[in-house]
């Protein structure tokens, strides 16, 4: 059983989407945990809040206080699935007001996650700990069987999961009992659509095995966001496909959580490789935005051009001559 951790570099592109999407056609027992300290959004979403405020992360702080076990963790979450309780949620903040509550309840919390995985039934956790902040929390990353970046397959999102990869293989050294160097164990991409970049693009780019791609299906993610994801055709979309082959490949990948199993970054195979122009394209323009920054124009107009100072002014309001 595993530890997974979904998050983000920077805007939206879909963690708490893709983890209840996962979590939902998800091969074993599960639990998805909204370890975002923005709070969540499954409650008011997907469940329409139509279940009563109670239990949830904070709640499990509180209790982390005297100690955790994996049953404290259980007694707190909801049940998604209709029929039974393989599908189980770990509601998140209300209020992004009280991640400083939970801040120093992390180590604690976590084993508790972990210790989900022998308890009986055993169960995998997949946690969505949204935009990864800065300075991360280490505990959540550092613990998991595998960290997920997800974003989407854009120049600008590619540009900002570049520096946060690097943050990640420091957290996630090749050796877990050497932290003297990174590596990045554990760690790989999660895109969402295959455009305009390919997935062999995306992964040559950030030297980082894409683990799956989703669909980049707009009106089933809205769908299963706002809990109206009912009938025939969100059961055939391109989402739900996708997010089929992605829940087997992951939970095959955790069957053996002793090793590291992450693919070889090889981009063999994958849509999108052999597109040398689009790999040095990205490069390039990674480069380019990194320059930039140092060298950053007023937005809005054009190069070299200052912004234009503003006409001066008489103390009663009116335009100086």
């Amino acid at each position: 059983m595993a530890l997974i951790v979904l998050v983000s570099a920077k805007g939206s592109p879909g963690v708490t989407t893709s983890a209840l999407a996962l979590a939902a056609l998800w091969p074993r027992r599960v639990l998805l945990a909204e370890c975002d300290p923005a709070g969540g959004d499954v409650t008011p979403g997907f469940l329409q809040a139509s279940t009563p405020p109670v239990g949830g992360l904070l709640e499990l702080a509180l209790a982390a206080r005297r100690g955790l076990t994996a049953t404290d963790v259980l007694s707190r979450c909801l049940r998604l699935s209709e029929t039974d309780d393989r599908v189980l949620l770990l509601p998140g903040l209300t209020d992004p007001a009280h991640a400083a509550a939970v801040t120093p309840m992390w180590p604690r919390i976590t084993a508790a996650l972990r210790d989900l995985g022998a308890s009986d039934p055993a169960r995998d956790v997949l946690a969505d700990a949204g935009r990864l902040p800065f300075p991360p929390e280490p505990d959540l990353l550092t613990a998991a069987d595998r960290v997920l970046l997800v974003l989407r397959p854009t120049l600008a999102q590619v540009h900002h999961a570049r520096h946060q990869l690097s943050v990640l293989r420091c957290l996630r050294p090749q050796d877990a009992t050497d932290r003297s160097t990174c590596g990045g164990r554990g760690v790989g991409l999660l895109l969402v659509g295959d455009r305009p970049y390919g997935p062999g693009d995306v992964q040559t780019a950030l030297e980082t095995p894409v683990v799956a791609v989703l669909a980049h299906d707009p009106r089933a993610a809205a769908a299963l966001g706002d809990g109206t994801a009912r009938g025939r055709w969100f059961d055939r979309s391109q989402l739900v496909r996708s997010v089929r082959r992605a829940a087997a490949a992951l939970t095959d990948m955790s069957t053996d959580t002793s090793t590291d199993t992450t693919p070889d970054p090889t981009p063999e195979g994958l849509p999108g490789h052999g597109s040398d122009r689009a790999g040095q394209h990205l490069d390039r323009a990674g480069q380019h935005l990194d320059r930039a920054g140092q060298h950053a124009e007023p937005a809005g107009l054009p190069r070299g051009q200052h912004v234009p100072q503003a006409a001066p002014r008489r103390s009663d309001g009116r335009l100086a001559p």
